[in-house]
């Protein structure tokens, strides 16, 4: 997973990805949708893809705090998506 470095403004958070192992770009857009972050118009991954890239962050990183963050948000999505 190639990953471009996280910038934020103020307290929102965006990582860029340009590649996502086990997902391609024409699949993931398709299931994407469209929104605005400080009026730039985005294209935001669902969340099934969404799962999918921090489950593959989670078995690729080193990094203890980042995969502990990682299984943290899969917890928060897949709690979230129950509720639903």
């Amino acid at each position: 997973m190639k990953q471009v470095p996280l910038f934020s403004t103020g307290i929102k958070e965006i990582d860029i990805l340009t590649s996502i192992e086990g997902l391609s770009f024409r699949s993931a857009s398709q299931r994407s949708m469209n929104s605005n972050f400080d009026l730039v118009p985005l294209k935001i991954i669902g969340v099934n893809d969404l799962l999918h890239t921090k489950r593959v962050a989670v078995s690729r990183t080193d990094d203890a705090q980042a995969r502990d963050r990682d299984l943290k948000d899969i917890d928060l999505i897949v709690m979230h998506l129950r509720s639903l």
